[in-house]
């Protein structure tokens, strides 16, 4: 099994997310960063909703969708996901 390391711990099969994609602009997903987390939990915390940080996130290829990964699950339900196209700092790591 090929994996990416992601923070505390978690683990993502790379085969999962080569078939993986948003699921309102059918974009490939990738998986962010950790200054490209902190910028985003920084950009929600900033907004004024009240919110947990996400330890883990998947961004889409262009940046403008994020989605959360929960108990090392993805969370790729409409709802679910944010808009990220305004927030600076949104780097998806580099697929190995």
């Amino acid at each position: 099994m090929r994996a990416i390391d992601l923070p505390k711990g978690f683990t993502v099969d790379t085969r999962l997310l080569e078939i993986l994609r948003c699921p309102l602009t059918q974009r490939p997903l990738r998986l962010l960063d950790k200054d490209g987390l902190r910028a985003l939990n920084q950009a929600r915390a900033a907004s004024g909703v009240p919110s947990v940080a996400w330890t883990a996130a998947l961004v889409t290829d262009d940046g403008r969708r994020a989605y959360p990964i929960e108990d090392d699950i993805p969370v790729l339900l409409a709802g679910a996901g944010i808009d990220a196209g305004d927030i600076t700092g949104l780097v998806a790591a580099k697929p190995p």
